[in-house]
């Protein structure tokens, strides 16, 4: 039980963090390259290298291994989100023809 908790307690200040980092705060410059600039990229890096550590170091195999299988559905999870919910070039130019940019509400 407690091992779970310390999954989610990771899971959540992590995602929490990588939020605040890559929306809020900015990344800091030796950070500022692909892999680590995206927060779908930095969550799964830094998910993976903490349970990794978790695992590797503590001993805690369980927690390894659930964590990891967290980091790779939330992985998969945020990859469908920006799919569905991202405008495609072709509708932009639709949705731009469809309003009138001087309309005056």
């Amino acid at each position: 039980m407690m091992e779970l908790i310390l999954v989610l307690a990771v899971f959540i200040i992590t995602k929490y963090m990588t939020y605040k980092t890559t929306e809020e705060w900015g990344l800091p410059r030796f950070l500022d390259y692909r892999p680590y600039s995206c927060q779908r990229c930095l969550t799964f890096w830094t998910l993976t290298s903490i349970y990794l550590t978790c695992g590797l170091i503590l001993h805690l195999w369980i927690t390894m291994a659930v964590g990891l299988v967290l980091t790779i559905l939330d992985t998969i999870a945020f990859s469908i989100h920006i799919k569905e919910n991202t405008v495609s070039v072709n509708d932009m130019i639709i949705i731009e023809k469809n309003t009138n940019k001087y309309e005056i509400n």
